[in-house]
């Protein structure tokens, strides 16, 4: 994660990606919020849903973008036992 915000620079200030940039993924794919996150994070995760068709967005509830390890385990335990 050292360059991500290198990658997504321009995506942070509000360029969107080209439509269906994702949409060949075919892997299940979990993108994962805090309730408490920005804004951004947020509406990233449902572009990104909205692109990949195997994709689905999920809420942590009570977290921010800095979630605790004992809440995201068991979505991550549901998502990789499906």
């Amino acid at each position: 994660l050292a360059y991500d915000g290198l990658i997504v620079q321009d995506f942070m200030y509000g360029k969107p990606w080209s439509q269906d940039t994702w949409s060949n993924v075919a892997a299940h794919t979990l993108a994962i919020v805090g309730e408490y996150s920005d804004t951004f994070f947020h509406n990233g995760a449902k572009a990104l849903v909205d692109d990949i068709p195997t994709a689905s967005y999920q809420i942590l509830a009570g977290q921010s973008h800095n979630v605790d390890a004992q809440a995201l385990a068991p979505v991550l335990i549901k998502f990789f036992q499906q």
